[in-house]
């Protein structure tokens, strides 16, 4: 309902405010289907904090699921440049391809025996 109600304006200043972010945050949190709405103050109040927190919570998750994304995308960084360091080096120094597939392979079981010792540990 985008509409206050209709006796809102005789309430005082702070039951407005109560009023407007409890209206805000149901608009943001797109609650679904139509919660009871509340009778007071008290209820609005308690709404809002319950809402608050819960976007409270909901920011953490979010963080916390960003911050794992980025440090995955931060090792696989990493892991290209060593591989471009170590092809640029082979290449320089002409070993044969036979060689440097061996030594490609040889890189990976080792970066990926030691993404399983940091797992298990």
């Amino acid at each position: 309902e985008w509409l206050p109600v209709a006796h809102l304006e005789e309430h005082s200043i702070g039951s407005q405010y109560i009023y407007g972010f409890f209206w805000a945050a149901n608009m943001v949190m797109g609650v679904g289907g139509e919660p009871p709405a509340p009778t007071d103050d008290f209820e609005r109040a308690c709404a809002l904090l319950v809402a608050c927190i819960s976007i409270f919570f909901v920011a953490l998750i979010i963080g916390n699921v960003a911050d794992l994304i980025a440090q995955l995308s931060h090792d696989d960084e990493l892991f290209r440049q060593k591989m471009m360091k170590l092809n640029l080096f082979m290449a320089h120094r002409g070993l044969p391809k036979p060689l440097q597939k061996r030594i490609r392979s040889y890189f990976l079981n080792i970066i990926q025996r030691r993404g399983e010792m940091d797992n298990a540990s």
